[in-house]
């Protein structure tokens, strides 16, 4: 935070503006039928016929997606994994929803057994408060921008849904004017071959454990988590890092240009490709692959199992499993459909062209960050 107060605005901490309460635990097994939103750490998890909180209110994650920032729309009920967030103050919610995240909260995560978020630490953290009626102009501009965010989703959503059925296309060779065959992933050019994961790579295992989180540090190592992969990109805007002295207790772990990373829960086999500049990074949980690449284009085995078809294969694998989760024994038996080199190249670069028409909402959130911390740092002011 700056250490300029904008005139007529007042330097206090987190703990001046409000206590984090904690939230309940609630079970599947004890929801009663209702239409009470019940909140986790990442959003509406459920329903209920009752209210903890009978008023709208601020739901920020405690453990799991700690630091998570969520304003609900009427009463609700936060489970155990949550605190819900009572005002000392008169405030506008949503603005001090947008405060909460430009407290970057994340960054205070520590080790308790499952990552969480200490609210004695959090009542430390320096904000900035504005008179009430400044609070609700910020607030109103920046409700217009989600709003417009909103509209940029739904507009990618239906691209992305036809997009999805063109990209899991290409992974049958449609249009290909070859031969076809049977094969275990049906029917595909004759010239193609279906191969194991595991036989495409060589190496597949598993990041640095969760007990990461006492050696985060501001100026370490990069890590990347699950929340900074998307469907074949990385979103760097929340990257934590870990001390050079972790790091070097898992040297063997350490990305390379050109790995693909994949989640191992929340979305099992969602994956990336680590760029050039992140080589020498690590990653927390998430699974590690080193395609060879005189077999397979990282790119490629990327975009298949991103894709529909091998989000299925995923989902196969996961079959009888107790929990939505990916290991690495099971990610090695995969099946790929893999083409000569030449399409490879071919379904890889018409798979980028599909995946720059979904950028815009990712963009808007992006210039949504940079106008919000403007406003609530006060180097940009609403008029009245």
């Amino acid at each position: 935070m700056s250490s300029e107060v904008p005139e007529g605005w007042r330097s206090v901490t987190l703990g001046d503006l409000i206590r984090l309460e904690y939230g309940r635990a609630l079970s599947t097994l004890a929801r009663e039928p209702g239409n009470i939103p019940v909140y986790g750490s990442n959003g509406v998890c459920g329903q209920h016929s009752t209210a903890l909180v009978n008023q709208r209110g601020v739901v920020v994650g405690r453990k799991g997606t700690a630091g998570s920032v969520t304003v609900t729309s009427g009463p609700f009920w936060p489970i155990d994994t949550t605190y819900f967030v009572v005002p000392r103050v008169q405030c506008d919610f949503d603005w001090l929803a947008a405060t909460l995240e430009h407290a970057r909260l994340p960054k205070l995560i520590e080790a308790t057994g499952v990552p969480g978020l200490n609210r004695d630490k959090a009542y430390l953290e320096p904000v900035l408060l504005p008179p009430l009626d400044e609070q609700r102009r910020i607030a109103e501009v920046l409700r217009s921008m989600d709003e417009a965010s909103r509209n940029a989703k739904e507009v990618s959503s239906m691209e992305a849904r036809l997009g999805d059925s063109l990209v899991g296309s290409l992974f049958t060779g449609a249009g290909v004017s070859h031969d076809l065959r049977e094969t275990e992933l049906g029917v595909l050019p004759s010239h193609w071959s279906v191969k194991e994961w595991g036989s495409l790579c060589s190496m597949v295992g598993v990041g640095i454990a969760s007990s990461a989180t006492h050696a985060y540090s501001p100026e370490g190592i990069p890590l990347i988590r699950n929340q900074n992969i998307l469907f074949g990109s990385l979103d760097l805007t929340d990257l934590l890092r870990v001390t050079p002295q972790y790091d070097e207790q898992y040297a063997s772990k350490r990305l390379q240009a050109g790995d693909v990373i994949t989640m191992r829960t929340g979305y099992p086999g969602r994956s990336a490709v680590v760029p050039p500049e992140l080589g020498g990074c690590q990653t927390f949980t998430t699974l590690i692959s080193r395609p060879k690449q005189d077999l397979v284009l990282p790119s490629y085995l990327c975009g298949w199992i991103n894709s529909e078809r091998g989000k299925r294969e995923v989902l196969r694998l996961q079959a009888g499993g107790a929990q939505q989760n990916l290991n690495a024994g099971s990610l090695r038996h995969l099946l790929v459909p893999v083409p000569p080199a030449a399409e490879q190249v071919e379904i890889v670069a018409s798979i980028e062209s599909f995946e720059r028409g979904r950028t815009m909402d990712q963009s808007l959130a992006t210039v949504r960050t940079a106008i919000r911390d403007e406003l609530l740092s006060g180097r940009v002011r609403v008029p009245a």
